[in-house]
């Protein structure tokens, strides 16, 4: 499965802001978190176990890529993809060289694999 936004994601430290002794989402998160809702597609409930690729194109250079992986997996939690980021058993992430003229806003790429279609069965996978 492959998920598309136009949108960078936030930082994993920007996500949460407080204010007058108020934690809340960050104007950033809420964006980002509602351009995801366009992801309609569903990972199978028997699904145990997914890896996944996430490409991000970001909107200027030197930014830390450990510090997206979050915003990214809440974003598909929270879109319904799936029912919990406890499914994911590897990520792999990769920064893009940003592209003002062709991500404006930055860009975020998903790929999502059943660790069942790429290694067969999910026990083999700690026998490969």
């Amino acid at each position: 499965m492959r998920l598309f936004l136009p949108i960078a994601p936030p930082s994993a430290n920007r996500i949460w802001r407080t204010g007058r002794g108020v934690t809340f989402l960050s104007a950033d998160a809420l964006a980002y978190y509602k351009e995801a809702k366009a992801w309609t597609e569903r990972v199978d409930p028997d699904i145990k176990a997914v890896d996944v690729r996430i490409w991000i194109v970001p909107i200027r250079r030197g930014i830390d890529c450990d510090n997206r992986i979050k915003p990214v997996l809440d974003a598909i939690t929270k879109a319904g993809v799936w029912k919990d980021d406890s499914i994911v058993a590897s990520v792999a992430i990769k920064l893009i060289t940003p592209d003002k003229k062709k991500f404006p806003k930055g860009a975020t790429f998903v790929e999502i694999t059943p660790v069942a279609e790429k290694y067969g069965k999910e026990e083999d996978v700690w026998t490969k």
